[in-house]
């Protein structure tokens, strides 16, 4: 996140309009952090997400970012970003773009759309990224962690996949020693250790 939240505000400085009105507005939530710009963008919304394509309004400034390794001229930008908030289970960025005065947001969210139910400080204590997990078995370990206990049944609900994906999931957590199996048949349930 710390590289997302560095990205994105390169990407305010080197793309702002600084003739343009109300100057550059960083906002930081409880929920998120903004980045305003004056200035209307260069490339389409849909194109940033997309990556590859840049066209910055100040090559200097991003020049110089480029110089101290801070940044990269690949258009990646927005994909770091995007990446970040993925690897947290955070909702996607979003990019909004205004007009008279031209503006661009970029708003980066900083609580999970995957536990919406779930306290943040509670979600925040359990989700720090594991390097032996997968994604989704990080997802799957929050979730029986803020849990207690679930059966399989549970995690394919919440995870939104198939029988088998789920079982592999819940296997290799039991297998890495985050989670026990209480075996019950059917009905077998999974707790943390």
């Amino acid at each position: 996140m710390h590289k997302a939240i560095r990205e994105a505000l390169c990407n305010t400085l080197s793309n702002a309009d600084y003739y343009g009105t109300r100057g550059i507005v960083i906002k930081k939530y409880k929920d998120r952090i903004e980045f305003s710009n004056p200035g209307s963008m260069r490339t389409s919304i849909e194109e940033a997400f997309e990556g590859g394509s840049t066209d910055p309004r100040n090559e200097t400034i991003l020049k110089i970012f480029s110089l101290i390794k801070i940044a990269e001229r690949a258009g990646t930008g927005i994909q770091t970003i995007i990446n970040a908030t993925k690897l947290y289970g955070y909702r996607k960025p979003k990019m909004e773009e205004n007009f008279n005065p031209d503006r661009t947001k970029l708003i980066i969210y900083l609580n999970s759309q995957i536990m919406p139910s779930v306290s943040e400080d509670i979600y925040y204590s359990y989700m720090q990224p594991q390097d032996d997990l997968s994604y989704d078995e990080q997802k799957a370990f929050v979730f029986i962690k803020v849990k207690k206990e679930i059966t399989r049944q549970d995690l394919e609900k919440y995870l939104g996949c198939k029988r088998t994906k789920c079982n592999n999931i819940l296997k290799s957590l039991v297998e890495k020693g985050f989670i026990k199996k209480i075996d019950l048949g059917k009905n077998s349930k999974y707790i943390t250790t």
